[in-house]
């Protein structure tokens, strides 16, 4: 899950982003955060964020002008306003709002706020619960790179790093079957959205300037190239 938090005031960004971090991390939620101190900043970001926790009074640009922005290029980013002052409250909801918190911001609220949202985006979007260290965990599907078994051990590795699990691989790659993941491997499977290239024997996939080598077996790549030409076909 892609998460922005922009504010132009130093200290509450700051704790704003912590508070994010911990209810995440308490709820399980597979995540990245990047901040912003300004709307323009957020704005010339070329990522798509699920969750987007805004400031109203900021320099420049304001909260409720960026949210309308915002809503323009993506209408699935579950927006959070947070002021100080209550009279925008009729605003914020015309400006496709998820929720509107007053400042300070009570913890409980974003416990809630991300508990609706995770429940919200679940409808939306697929999400993948593992248990990571007797804690479930909740991955988005999307963000997931590729999945591969290794030493009786399921690694799922995303933008946000590998996680691992005791969960039996066959279940994760029947979890992950959609028109988007195929089998490359017995023991590898990907997300065809971040495929840029196949060999005989490796699928590779990219994300950002990063590049992931997945191991193919040469009597699955046909098939793998045929579905992933079929989606392609598709998508386009």
């Amino acid at each position: 899950m892609k998460i922005a938090v922009c504010d132009d005031d130093r200290h509450d960004l700051q704790s704003e982003t912590d508070m994010v971090r911990d209810v995440c991390e308490e709820l399980g939620v597979e995540f990245t955060i990047d901040t912003f101190s300004s709307a323009e900043g957020l704005l010339s970001s070329e990522l798509s964020y699920d969750m987007i926790f805004l400031d109203v009074e900021m320099g420049g640009m304001n909260g409720l002008q960026a949210a309308e922005l915002i809503h323009r290029r993506n209408s699935e980013s579950l927006i959070f306003m947070a002021t100080d002052y209550n009279n925008y409250i009729d605003e914020a909801f015309n400006k496709h709002v998820f929720r509107f918190w007053s400042k300070p911001i009570k913890r409980k609220k974003v416990v809630y706020g991300i508990e609706s949202a995770i429940k919200e985006l679940s409808q939306r979007k697929r999400f993948l619960t593992v248990t990571v260290n007797k804690k479930r965990t909740h991955i988005l599907v999307d963000n997931i790179i590729y999945a591969y078994t290794e030493n009786r051990m399921s690694h799922i590795v995303t933008a946000a790093g590998t996680i691992e699990t005791r969960e039996p691989f066959k279940g994760i790659k029947e979890a992950l079957e959609n028109k988007e993941f195929c089998e490359v491997h017995a023991s590898y499977c990907v997300n065809m959205r971040y495929v840029v290239d196949v060999t005989q024997d490796c699928v590779v996939c990219a994300y950002g300037d990063k590049k992931y080598y997945v191991e193919s077996s040469r009597r699955k790549v046909q098939k793998f190239k045929e579905k992933f030409t079929e989606w392609v076909g598709g998508t386009i």
